[in-house]
């Protein structure tokens, strides 16, 4: 099987990171799955979910209307595009559902804002062993305005700038399926946003009756193009794995073309699937 995936990775032209976790049975799939690749937008659900644990605990609220300024939004994104004139305001709630489900840069901000910014994301992160997880120490706001200087950082720091190996992805991901990262009410809001994600990988060839909930990423630029998908595959009888699939340094079209790395996640999608779902039938 892995062979399979091998095969089917070569089509990017890059590299190719996987990991898989079947909840019930704890098996694990992992091609690559211990090397650090670019998060992108993929980092967006943990920064919810230590949303949702303030919450939890009392210590934000995920209703209470909160002001939005025009020279705060990023560009591109929902807000940006369709609320340019003054008076804007959002919930918490609803900030974490446009960043989710259709990777809102300007309400990403607004939930950094809330919660303490990057930094305080991170060290809840290192405090739950997540230590091959970094979400970054810069906002979107500062990551993506050409006027804004990059703080100096250490090499190493700045190679492991909002990056994370597959394995880990999938453990935070398994971890928060079984309830051990947020009480049950939250996890269940989260898993609904991951259920609206806008655009198809993962889902893109599994059979009718599969579902899928999860959180894309793509990044263009750099040494090339980075695109992800992470997330939670339901087979028709309830059965769950976690799947994280990443791909980096993937050259542009018309090398390679964003369609077929896609396709590439899909497909790795279905091997898994079909492989587990022969596990099970044994």
């Amino acid at each position: 099987m892995l062979d399979e995936i091998a095969r089917i990775a070569g089509a990017s032209k890059g590299t190719v990171g996987v990991a898989a976790i079947d909840i019930a049975s704890g098996d694990v799939i992992a091609f690559n799955a211990d090397e650090r690749f670019p998060m992108a937008s993929t980092f967006k659900v943990p920064v919810a979910v230590y949303a949702l644990r303030l919450a939890q605990e009392g210590r934000l609220s995920l209703t209470e209307p909160i002001p939005v300024r025009r020279e705060d939004m990023v560009e591109p994104g929902v807000l940006f595009e369709h609320f340019r004139h003054p008076g804007v305001a959002i919930s918490l709630l609803n900030a974490m559902e446009l960043s989710v489900t259709v990777s809102d840069n300007t309400a990403t901000d607004i939930v950094f804002q809330r919660v303490g910014g990057p930094p305080a994301v991170q060290a809840w992160l290192t405090s739950r062993g997540y230590a091959d997880m970094n979400i970054g120490g810069r906002t979107l706001k500062d990551t993506f305005t050409p006027a804004v200087a990059s703080p100096p950082v250490d090499a190493e720091t700045a190679r492991l700038e909002r990056t994370v190996t597959p394995r880990e992805m999938a453990r935070f991901l398994a971890d928060l399926h079984r309830g051990q990262l947020l009480a049950a009410d939250g996890t269940t809001t989260l898993l609904e946003m991951m259920g609206r994600t806008v655009g198809d990988r993962l889902a893109l060839h599994l059979p009718p009756g599969a579902t899928v909930r999860h959180k894309t990423g793509t990044l263009i630029g750099g040494s090339g193009v980075s695109v992800n998908d992470v997330g939670y595959v339901t087979r028709p009888n309830g059965g769950v794995v976690v799947m994280a699939v990443f791909i980096k340094n993937s050259p542009p079209p018309p090398s390679v073309a964003h369609a077929t790395r896609d396709k590439l996640i899909g497909h790795i999608a279905r091997t898994i699937y079909d492989h587990q779902l022969l596990r099970v039938a044994r």
